[in-house]
C-alpha cells in the first residue's frame, strides 16, 4: 500500500533541504520541524539522513560561525541534497524517488548541470 503523504510535509522537507543547501538549517530546528508522518517510511528516512549528515558535514569554523560554500558544493552531501530537492520538484512518488536517485547517481562525475541533466532523461 502506497502511503498517502501531506502536502504541507512535502514542501517542509523540501524548504528544509534548501536551507541546509545554503548552510542555514541548525541541527536542532531540522530535528523539531521534521514531520512526524514520515519516520518509518523508507525513502523519508534517507533524506532526512541526507540532511542530517549534510548539516553535520557542513564545511566551515563552527566557532566563528563562518560558512565555506565554495568546499561545500564541491562535498557529495551537497550533490545529494541537491539531487534530493531537484527530484522531489519532479515527484513526490517513493518508488521514483528512489529510482530517480539511483539513476543519478549511477554516472560520475556530478555536478548541478549533469544532475540536472540526468534528472530530466529519467522523467522523459
Amino acid at each position: 500500500m502506497i502511503p498517502i503523504i501531506n502536502e504541507y510535509s512535502i514542501k517542509l522537507v523540501y524548504r528544509m533541504i534548501g536551507q541546509a543547501i545554503e548552510g542555514n538549517l541548525k541541527q536542532k530546528d531540522f530535528y523539531e520541524q521534521w514531520p512526524d508522518e514520515l519516520e518509518g517510511l523508507d525513502v523519508f528516512d534517507m533524506i532526512f539522513s541526507d540532511i542530517e549528515s549534510a548539516i553535520e558535514h557542513f564545511p566551515g569554523r563552527w566557532f566563528v560561525q563562518e560558512s565555506n560554500h565554495e568546499q561545500w558544493h564541491k562535498m557529495p552531501e551537497y550533490f545529494i541534497l541537491l539531487i534530493d530537492q531537484l527530484v522531489l520538484e519532479k515527484t513526490t512518488k517513493p518508488i521514483e524517488i528512489i529510482a530517480c536517485r539511483d539513476f543519478v547517481l549511477q554516472g560520475k562525475p556530478l555536478s548541478r548541470e549533469i544532475i540536472r541533466k540526468r534528472i530530466d532523461d529519467f522523467f522523459k
